[in-house]
């Protein structure tokens, strides 16, 4: 595997896990959410923009009660593939969200084990936020 390619399906597994978030969020689309339960890991972490830990379970639990919530803009900018190995991938990517005419942006770093069977080849490990610009209060 050369570093293009993976870049490539890292680039391509971020923006289309993320197409999933945004019509979920708006209430289009399918009404499940398999497509994120086969991409995350069983042991997958993420630590959110305000710095708490988030196990799978209780991201899967948000996620499910937050269908149809909200009117958003997800777009991804600053792809990068950082490091990889045999089996392991860390990337970069900014985070744009748009809703109700209020931008905010966060850095993630995301850790991907390459996995035959997964969509674009990765299963996501772990996914670590900052904020860039952060909501307003």
């Amino acid at each position: 595997m050369d570093d293009a390619s993976l870049a490539q399906d890292v680039a391509r597994e971020v923006a289309e896990l993320h197409k999933v978030f945004q019509a979920w969020f708006r209430g289009e689309g399918p009404r499940s959410l398999d497509r994120v339960d086969r991409a995350l890991a069983a042991d997958f972490t993420m630590v959110a923009p305000d710095g708490t830990l988030i196990g799978r379970a209780h991201l899967m639990a948000d996620l499910g009660n937050a269908r149809g919530s909200r009117s958003i803009d997800i777009a991804i900018e600053s792809q990068g593939l950082i490091w990889y190995s045999d089996g392991a991938a860390l990337a970069t990517y900014v985070e744009v969200q748009t809703q109700d005419h209020r931008v905010t942006r966060r850095r993630s770093t995301v850790l991907f084990r390459r996995t035959g069977g997964a969509r674009n080849g990765l299963i996501w490990l772990h996914v670590h936020e900052t904020w860039i610009e952060p909501p307003l209060r």
